[in-house]
C-alpha cells in the first residue's frame, strides 16, 4: 500500500498520490475507478420522508463502511467566493467551516487553490474559485450531521451547498455526496472499493451500471 510521506501537504497528496482522480463533479466521470450510488430510491410516486429516511441509511452506511472513527482522514472543500452578495440563499444554508468544525480545526485548514473567475462578458473580476482542506479525525467531525446538510436530510434543517470530499489519504479513496441524488466513491485502484461494488450492488445507479460492471469485470 502507498502511504502519504510524513508532513505532506494536503495539496501535494492531490497532485502526487492521488492519481487517476480529479476533485471536480461529477466526480465519478473524472475518475478511472469509481461507483456511482443512488442515493434515494427512483421511485417517483414515494413521499419524502421515506426518500429521505432512505438516502439517510445509504449516505451513513457507505460512509461508516469507508471510515471507522478513529481514522485520519482529508476533508476538502470546493467554494465559489464570490466578490459582491449572492442574490440567490439555500434555506438554511451554514457556513462548513465555522458550523462543523472546531476552533483548533479551522485554524488547521489548508489553502490548495484560489483562483479569480471573471465575467464572460466584461472580464472583471467576479469572485473566487476555491478549493482547501483540513487533515483530522473522523471523530473530530459530526460526519452524519455533515451528510445530512449535504443530502437533505439534516434535523437542523441545516444545508452545505459547497463540494465535499471526504479522503482516505492511505487507500487514496474519496467520498462524495453530491446532493440528495446520489454518491461517487473513486479510487486509484478498484482493489480498495471492490468490496462496495460487491456489498451494496443493488444500490447502483442503473444508468452508470454497464460502466461500473465493466470497471469491477462483472458482466451486466
Amino acid at each position: 500500500m502507498l502511504r502519504r510521506r510524513q508532513g505532506m501537504s494536503i495539496k501535494t497528496f492531490i497532485e502526487q498520490q492521488l492519481t487517476g482522480v480529479v476533485l471536480e463533479p461529477p466526480v465519478f466521470y473524472n475518475a478511472k475507478v469509481g461507483i456511482r450510488f443512488e442515493a434515494g430510491p427512483s421511485d417517483s410516486s414515494i413521499d419524502d420522508q421515506t426518500y429521505f429516511a432512505i438516502v439517510k441509511e445509504r449516505a451513513i452506511t457507505l460512509f461508516q463502511a469507508l471510515f471507522q472513527p478513529d481514522q485520519t482522514i482529508y476533508i476538502v472543500v470546493g467554494s465559489y467566493e464570490s466578490i459582491e452578495p449572492m442574490e440567490w440563499e439555500v434555506a438554511g444554508m451554514v457556513d462548513f467551516t465555522s458550523t462543523f468544525l472546531s476552533d483548533q480545526l479551522q485554524q488547521a485548514i489548508e489553502e490548495i487553490y484560489k483562483e479569480p473567475s471573471l465575467d464572460e462578458d466584461t472580464n472583471e473580476l467576479t469572485g473566487y474559485s476555491i478549493m482547501y482542506g483540513v487533515r483530522c479525525m473522523v471523530s473530530d467531525v459530526d460526519c452524519a450531521s455533515l451528510l445530512g446538510a449535504i443530502g437533505g436530510f439534516s434535523e437542523k434543517k441545516e444545508s452545505v451547498v459547497d463540494r465535499l470530499y471526504f479522503i482516505d489519504p492511505d487507500r487514496r479513496i474519496v467520498f462524495h455526496m453530491y446532493d440528495n441524488r446520489g454518491i461517487d466513491i473513486v479510487a486509484s485502484r478498484k482493489e480498495d472499493i471492490t468490496f462496495l461494488y460487491n456489498r451494496f450492488n443493488e444500490w447502483i445507479l442503473y444508468y452508470d451500471r454497464e460502466q461500473i460492471d465493466e470497471i469491477f469485470g462483472q458482466e451486466s
